[in-house]
């Protein structure tokens, strides 16, 4: 006997916006008429404010960074022309997530990926590693949803944007400090 009711993402693909202006859907035409490309002073001044935990600083000293991750996924999504369509407390859920996977990648860079039980002296994974699993998923989940946001609602040619391309760059100065 089959469950029935409808099904997250079941049925046909929805055109992107791009896909729509080019066959000529007159509400697609309007939306693009209306939309602006954003210069990177309009960027600035609609840049979501950074609260204070984003800018805190951790144990060691360093600060978190997930406004410098802020400031990176909000400049994108607001390139592609998507700022009004992508709610701002996902973005900082995503900078958030992405922070800490740096912080922990340090972590495992410092501390190692197993180490000894106290109480028996058995080996077992960092608790480190185990974090980093959880927090990769979150933020993977978070950028998946921004970028199907984006991708949908794109005026601008989309081009596929992946965390990991500043990222490497981001861990490596990190480790310098």
């Amino acid at each position: 006997m089959a469950s029935g009711g409808a099904r997250v993402g079941a049925g046909r693909p929805r055109k992107p916006l791009e896909e729509k202006i080019k066959d000529g859907d007159v509400e697609a035409t309007k939306i693009s008429a209306e939309a602006n490309v954003l210069s990177v002073e309009v960027l600035e001044d609609s840049m979501p404010t950074v609260k204070e935990y984003m800018e805190s600083q951790q144990k060691d000293g360093k600060p978190l960074g997930a406004d410098e991750q802020l400031k990176d996924i909000f400049s994108w999504v607001a390139r592609m022309g998507c700022k009004d369509h992508v709610p701002t407390m996902l973005l900082e859920q995503y900078a958030m997530n992405r922070a800490r996977w740096i912080a922990l990648q340090n972590a495992i860079s410092e501390y190692g990926y197993i180490n000894r039980k106290g109480s028996s002296g058995n080996v077992q994974v960092s608790p480190f590693v185990t974090a980093l699993i959880a927090i990769e998923k979150q933020m993977n989940t978070t950028f998946f949803m921004i970028n199907s946001i984006v991708k949908d609602n794109c005026i601008v040619g989309y081009q596929n944007y992946t965390p990991q391309d500043n990222m490497m760059e981001q861990l490596l100065k990190s480790r310098g400090d």
